[in-house]
């Protein structure tokens, strides 16, 4: 696995991860290369994706995440 690390939003809700080589923000769309989870027994395992059809894309060292992580809805105080 070459590329960068990549989690994607897309505005439906639907959630894809992958890596890549060609994002950019210039272009219209990117190929995304699916993790084994994301993939589906005879479909392609690289699809494009059009940026207009995204809400946010993620950079990532690691695609597991942390269960554990608690989101912090105010400032800790110091």
């Amino acid at each position: 696995m070459f590329g960068k690390k990549v989690i994607v939003k897309f505005k439906d809700g639907k959630t894809l991860k992958g890596w890549t080589e060609n994002i950019s923000p210039s272009k219209e769309a990117f190929h995304l290369h699916k993790t084994e989870e994301f993939r589906e027994k005879g479909k392609k395992d690289i699809v494009e994706i059009k940026l207009s059809s995204l809400k946010v894309v993620f950079f990532v060292k690691s695609h597991k995440g942390n269960k554990d992580y608690e989101k912090a809805r105010t400032f800790a105080d110091n």
